[in-house]
């Protein structure tokens, strides 16, 4: 059997056979293929007609949950699909690999920089992004609750990674990766101080106070607050080592 292959942070692709299928699928047939794929349960019908048809009476919601599966039946899908009586189940027993599971697995490591970055590198946005299922209010509460899951694993799995970078004096690595963090979480303000950091000790005292202007710019326009004692203090520091050089005769380049 052909391996499945199920990329759902940033985008939705489900790809079996080198073919991408779900252009392929109604909406509620992908929804309720990624559901029971990233939950790994066996769900019952009535669970599972009521999360993509609460808006419908119950018949209607269970009629509604057979024609979906009578579809997926007869797509390449099938066998991915275990369809009992009164239950449903995603078979993880078939060949497959989901990113949001590589993905959790990945920020369950602490202080191994390697499968950090691969976990970081696969988040390549929003759980589901664009996806919505009208009328759907219990999926839809599932997938919102599944993207702030994400979305705060990825801020924290990018956190403990630049963490590592900079302990590791891999400062260009974590230049990337702090700047990947702000992206995600644009108020982090240790992670402007990581930053700052990192160009500081890479030998850029110009672009460590540049992300000074940063940090205290956006925490002033969207927070209406000034940076706190330990990032002021830094940047204190960084502008006295600026000064010594330039006392010193070591002249970097002027400040911008």
């Amino acid at each position: 059997m052909d391996q499945l292959r199920l990329r759902l942070l940033g985008f939705i692709s489900v790809e079996l056979q080198g073919e991408e299928l779900q252009e392929q699928l109604p909406a509620k047939a992908l929804a309720l293929l990624i559901y029971l794929a990233v939950t790994a349960e066996t769900q019952t019908r009535g669970t599972l007609a009521g999360l993509l048809w609460s808006d419908f009476p119950e018949h209607r919601a269970r009629g509604n949950l057979r024609d979906t599966l009578a579809q997926l039946r007869r797509t390449e899908l099938a066998p991915y699909l275990q369809i009992e009586r009164r239950t449903v189940s995603f078979n993880g027993g078939a060949p497959y690999r989901l990113d949001t599971a590589e993905f959790q697995k990945g920020t369950r490591h602490d202080d191994d920089p390697s499968t950090l970055t691969k976990a970081a590198a696969l988040y390549q946005g929003e759980f589901m992004a664009g996806f919505s299922i009208p009328k759907a209010a219990l999926f839809e509460e599932w997938l919102a609750v599944q993207r702030q899951d994400m979305h705060l694993s990825a801020v924290e799995t990018l956190a403990r990674l630049v963490d590592c970078l900079l302990n590791a004096a891999k400062y260009e690595a974590g230049i990337a990766h702090a700047h990947h963090l702000l992206r995600l979480d644009p108020w982090r303000e240790e992670a402007y101080r990581n930053l700052m950091l990192l160009h500081l000790l890479n030998g850029d005292h110009n672009a460590a106070l540049k992300q000074y202007d940063s940090c205290r710019q956006i925490l002033e326009d969207e927070l209406g607050v000034a940076p706190s004692g330990e990032t002021q203090t830094l940047y204190h520091n960084i502008c006295k080592q600026l000064d010594d050089q330039i006392a010193a005769g070591a002249l970097p380049d002027a400040p911008s």
